[in-house]
């Protein structure tokens, strides 16, 4: 093999890539939970666990979508190669977020009840044979996987 692993080597361009990314990600909840619990004109005001639970997703979903756009940025223009040189930092990031997100929505949706979460999130919802009431969570769990 002409390749070999490298571990990562720390500078201090990568401490302020890291910092950048700790100050966005901080930043993107924060507004994202500030805006969800701000009153409706009708009164009514978000769950903060639940709004938690979608700033997450929308967090990590966020994270992956500039994770996976930096490769043909990259290529199309040379402005981009520091972000294709720090990728993994964002990769890591995107596992971070994404990992609580999962763990997050598990325990709330599926930690309370008789039955292990695991084993509750695949049975809790047996409408695998209809398109509206699929269990999207089935889908996040594999794609949680691949991640």
């Amino acid at each position: 093999m002409g390749h070999q692993y490298k571990a990562i080597q720390w500078n201090g361009n990568k401490v302020i890539y890291v910092l950048y990314l700790l100050v966005f990600v901080a930043l993107f909840i924060g507004v994202f939970m500030i805006v969800g619990l701000a009153a409706h004109e009708s009164g009514h005001t978000a769950d903060p666990v639940v709004l938690a639970i979608r700033a997450l997703g929308t967090t990590s979903f966020a994270l992956l979508t500039g994770l996976l756009a930096i490769g043909p940025l990259a290529r199309m223009s040379k402005r981009f190669l520091p972000l294709l040189y720090n990728r993994r930092h964002l990769g890591v990031f995107t596992f971070l977020v994404s990992s609580a997100h999962f763990g997050l929505a598990l325990l709330w949706y599926h930690g309370g009840g008789p039955l292990n979460p695991f084993v509750s999130l695949f049975v809790s919802n047996p409408l695998y044979d209809s398109i509206p009431g699929f269990p999207f969570e089935t889908l996040g769990f594999a794609a949680f996987l691949i991640l």
